[in-house]
């Protein structure tokens, strides 16, 4: 046990995230926790061939950006804007490995609202 709350598989994970720019991009939105003060910016563009060209930029705890990570390379798999843990953990073992520190959720999952903001903004889902 290291002493930390968390392992240090989720800092391999979080060491994974590299900013985005999403302040260049068509469409852009902004998520805040008010519980932890994290924020996910989010950015859209559409490219020519319809596919969604996500770009995320985090102020955030490790498990958002670990969350964050993962969700850059796998966003045109979700098929929900704001999937549920269960089926996070489902789709990845990442995932799965997050989960496990329930109070954290939120953490996990503010950057699917970021996404989801803005394919809402962009006119993707109502």
């Amino acid at each position: 046990m290291s002493g930390l709350p968390f392992d240090l598989e989720v800092m391999r994970l979080a060491a994974q995230y590299a900013h985005g720019s999403p302040e260049t991009c068509t469409h852009r939105a902004t998520a805040r926790s008010r519980i932890c003060g994290d924020i996910c910016h989010g950015g859209l563009e559409i490219g020519h061939d319809g596919l969604l060209h996500l770009q995320m930029r985090v102020e955030a705890c490790i498990f958002c950006q670990a969350s964050t990570a993962i969700l850059m390379q796998l966003h045109q798999q979700f098929e929900h804007p704001v999937p549920s843990i269960e089926e996070l953990s489902g789709l990845d073992a990442r995932y799965a490995l997050l989960a496990r520190h329930e109070k954290r959720h939120g953490c996990i999952l503010l950057p699917f609202e970021a996404r989801s903001l803005v394919l809402t903004k962009a006119g993707i889902i109502s």
